[in-house]
């Protein structure tokens, strides 16, 4: 499996947040909607940084990476299914990990080896998305 040593590439799988946390810019700049791309698509232009560029780092740029389960699974399976070596990061939200968590070990097969997760709230009363 790849390391954290050499170089990044980062692509992005989908636009936007449909979240409104008052302390972000996204969802206004966005209007509010997430807008995922083709996980196959994702998945080609993967195999084509790892293996033709020889990228083996990946930092998916999504404002939140972890939003939908479906989606997440469909780009970890294929990384698999095409037995793409590589080690992939992203951003994305607390609960979202939390809500989705069946996937960390399909995640963690598939290369991902970090997440930096924000933290919105300390408890449900105080979330603002």
């Amino acid at each position: 499996m790849a390391g954290f040593g050499g170089t990044f590439s980062t692509i992005v799988t989908s636009r936007g947040c449909p979240f409104k946390c008052t302390f972000c810019s996204e969802w206004p700049f966005w209007g509010g909607r997430w807008r995922p791309y083709d996980p196959e698509a994702v998945v080609e232009q993967l195999d084509l940084l790892v293996n033709r560029y020889g990228q083996r780092n990946i930092w998916f740029g999504d404002d939140c990476f972890n939003l939908d389960h479906d989606h997440m699974a469909a780009i970890c399976e294929g990384i698999l299914q095409r037995g793409i070596e590589m080690s992939w990061f992203y951003q994305g939200r607390a609960d979202m990990l939390v809500k989705h968590q069946d996937l960390l070990p399909l995640m963690r097969r598939s290369g991902n080896r970090m997440a930096q997760i924000g933290i919105e709230a300390a408890n449900d009363e105080q979330r603002t998305g």
